[in-house]
This record gives structure tokens, sequence and C-alpha cells, in this order.
């Protein structure tokens, strides 16, 4: 007696409900990449300013005075002119003279 075995209209049926499914997923997926990508990349700007921060003060006493919401406004605008305005403007500090 022979087993009993899918045809291949059922496999092909399977195959097409896999299809759209994964086709409904996809763009989600890639969405959310972005959305990921973005933030490890406004993580990555944000450290090396701390860092830029930290270097500064130490070795030239001179700090800059950032607004942490308008820096992260400013980096994820789209037009890097708005950046290079927004740096150009920044106070520059004197630590030695606030002592």
């Amino acid at each position: 007696m022979r087993r009993p075995a899918f045809t291949l209209i059922e496999l092909l049926v399977v195959i097409a409900i896999i299809t759209i499914l994964a086709s409904l997923v996809l763009p989600g997926l890639v969405g959310a990449r972005r959305t990921a990508q973005s933030t490890v990349g406004i993580a990555n700007l944000r450290a090396m300013l701390a860092v830029h921060i930290a270097y500064t003060t130490d070795h030239y006493g001179v700090s800059r005075q950032i607004d942490p919401k308008l820096l992260i406004d400013t980096i994820t605008d789209p037009d890097p002119a708005k950046a290079m305005q927004a740096m150009m403007t920044m106070v520059k500090i004197d630590s030695e003279q606030l002592k």
C-alpha cells in the first residue's frame, strides 16, 4: 500500500501563501532597519560629542554650551546647512573664568 503524499498543487499553494506572507512582512522590516540605523548613528554622534567636550575641557579649559534637544533636532534634520549653522553659533565658555 502506498503512503499518501502531497500533490504538486498543494505544495505550490503552500509556497504561494508563504510568499504572500513574506511580501507583507518585509516592508515593515526595512522600516525597522532604517530606524535602528538612525538610532545607532545618533548614539554614535552623541558619544563623539561627549568625547570632544571632555577633551576640550581637559586640555584647553574650554567648554561648549550645547542644548541637547537642539542638537538632536539639528542632527536629524535632512538639511546639512542647519547643522553647520548651529555649530558656528555655539558659545565658547572659559571654565577658568567661572571658577
